[in-house]
């Protein structure tokens, strides 16, 4: 599903990882001044 973010500048920033073997990617969209906005992990099933 989209989910709307009011985009007003930034970046995004992406983090892959393995805790306890399983694999996740984390999304992040920063502000320009680099404070995290919003944050979405997702995790394979």
């Amino acid at each position: 599903m989209h989910k709307y973010l009011n985009v007003t500048g930034g970046y995004l920033s992406f983090e892959v990882d393995r805790p306890e073997g399983r694999p996740t990617l984390t999304a992040r969209f920063h502000d320009v001044d680099g404070e995290v906005l919003y944050k979405e992990t997702f995790r394979a099933e």
